[in-house]
């Protein structure tokens, strides 16, 4: 027999079932606590939940309720989906569902973090049991729960089949604008229960794909929301009137990340992938000829990774990332790795992005008198009429360096990083790069190693001198590297 106060909560709970909203302001303990500078829902997710509610009362029998928002950055959407899935598995019995993003990163890290983080807010947070990927009620574990899907663009079907008995079922997206059409067909499709929900959130980072179809051919089919920043509480608005000030309010940046409309020319993907994968076993001949180049994108903060890039003419010998090394022993690291390299293996140059910490690395390999250039990318480009900012000027360089359709680059790491990255035009008709920091919002993931390679890409490889006739150990050295390449190669 449960206890009065349980029964009173489940009775509570029971009442919620057409109530979203009314279930979020009871849920949680509003202004206490870790949610002390939180009084309640932000003026938007309110709209968002009593739409829902009106959608549940009047909602023709067996149709399914699907909702979208597009919004600017921080606006809290990732709060509103674990609320929803809270709600959802507080008021239906043995409901069933699926969360997906854009990117595994994206819902391991955000969405489904954000959902652990409120289910411990939740009053009646032990009745669920979270882990890695199921979220599930303690009393029926396998009936009742709501699974992270990771999707595959070659595999779409592999969401299919969540069929609930009647019992009810929901979807809920996070960046469905990185999400290919098929895959949301998939997640549609399935939802063949009466009382079915599919709830879609993302930045609008561009005039195609599904995500904008939602918005405007099949807008009819949807209850669709817009949710401009500068309205919401949650956002930084110290940083909007930056990004306003920097872009203009009518720039496609300040569009996708602030207002929360859609470009007004589409991003597009800076290096597409069929070149990156083409360079993967492409044979190339006379690196070994050459000294290497280094790039080294050094750690700012928090997650992110120090990279190192090991460039020879044109072919990525060797990628190696490390995190939790202050300046000093970033630096000790390289003077390590050039001691220990034969002198053809030492590179000409080490090219250190010195932005952030990366000044301090690249004093101290001049002190150890390691050829080393400091590399600030924020500076002019040196075609200013086509490049936005130096940076820019870079990652073109990485675009072309694959479009000479004669280079080699085995990592899948790197060409993942390089596969990702969405570049557009200023006002002014200058090629922009998505900023580092916008890449690590969207995907999860900063581009450390690709800004590695990037770097490496600034200065040209010089030819090695060729060994004197008696320089048996230099001979040794270049059959090493043949006999390595033509491995490699193979």
């Amino acid at each position: 027999m449960m206890p009065a106060d349980t029964l009173m909560l489940a009775d509570d709970m029971a009442d919620f079932y057409h109530d979203p909203l009314g279930f979020v302001r009871y849920a949680f303990d509003w202004g206490v606590g870790d949610l002390s500078d939180w009084p309640g829902p932000d003026q938007w997710q309110i709209d968002f939940l009593t739409a829902l509610r009106d959608a549940i009362r009047t909602r023709a029998p067996g149709a399914p309720i699907r909702m979208a928002a597009k919004t600017g950055r921080g606006v809290g959407k990732t709060a509103l989906e674990a609320w929803l899935i809270l709600w959802l598995m507080s008021t239906r019995p043995n409901f069933a569902g699926i969360a997906t993003a854009n990117t595994g990163d994206q819902l391991d890290a955000k969405l489904w973090r954000e959902l652990a983080m409120w289910h411990g807010r939740a009053i009646n947070g032990a009745w669920f049991q979270w882990n890695a990927s199921r979220f599930a009620h303690r009393e029926a574990p396998k009936l009742w729960g709501i699974d992270a899907v990771k999707w595959r663009e070659e595999a779409p079907d592999a969401l299919g089949g969540l069929h609930n008995a009647g019992r009810g079922q929901a979807a809920i997206i996070d960046e469905g604008s990185g999400i290919p059409g098929p895959i949301i067909d998939v997640i549609e499709a399935t939802m063949t229960d009466p009382d079915s929900f599919v709830f879609i959130f993302g930045n609008p980072l561009r005039k195609s794909g599904r995500f904008h179809e939602i918005f405007t051919r099949f807008a009819h089919r949807w209850l669709t929301f817009t949710v401009d920043a500068r309205t919401s509480r949650i956002a930084n608005q110290h940083m909007i009137e930056q990004a306003i000030e920097d872009y203009g309010i009518a720039s496609d940046h300040v569009r996708r990340n602030v207002l929360g409309e859609f470009p007004e020319t589409d991003e597009q993907t800076l290096i597409p992938l069929p070149l990156i994968e083409a360079a993967r076993t492409r044979e190339v001949i006379g690196c070994d000829d050459y000294r290497p180049v280094w790039g080294l994108d050094v750690a700012r903060f928090g997650d992110d990774r120090t990279a190192l890039c090991i460039r020879r003419h044109r072919k990525v010998e060797t990628i190696e990332a490390w995190r939790g090394l202050d300046t000093m022993q970033t630096a000790g690291r390289i003077k390590a790795l050039w001691d220990a390299a034969a002198p053809v293996d030492r590179p000409t140059m080490i090219v250190v992005d010195v932005i952030g910490i990366g000044a301090g690395v690249v004093d101290r390999l001049r002190e150890m008198e390691l050829p080393v250039r400091g590399l600030n990318v924020s500076e002019m480009p040196a075609i200013r009429e086509k490049f936005h900012r130096l940076r820019d000027e870079m990652w073109w360089k990485g675009r072309e360096w694959f479009e000479r359709r004669d280079v080699h680059c085995e990592d899948r790491a790197l060409g993942a990083e390089l596969a990702d990255v969405l570049f557009g035009y200023a006002s002014a008709g200058q090629i922009r790069v998505e900023r580092k920091q916008d890449i690590k919002d969207r995907l999860g993931r900063s581009p450390d190693i690709a800004e590695a390679f990037l770097l490496s890409l600034m200065e040209d490889c010089e030819r090695a001198e060729t060994p004197a006739a008696g320089d048996r150990y230099a001979r040794a050295r270049a059959r090493l590297r043949d006999e390595r390449g033509s491995a490699w190669a193979t």
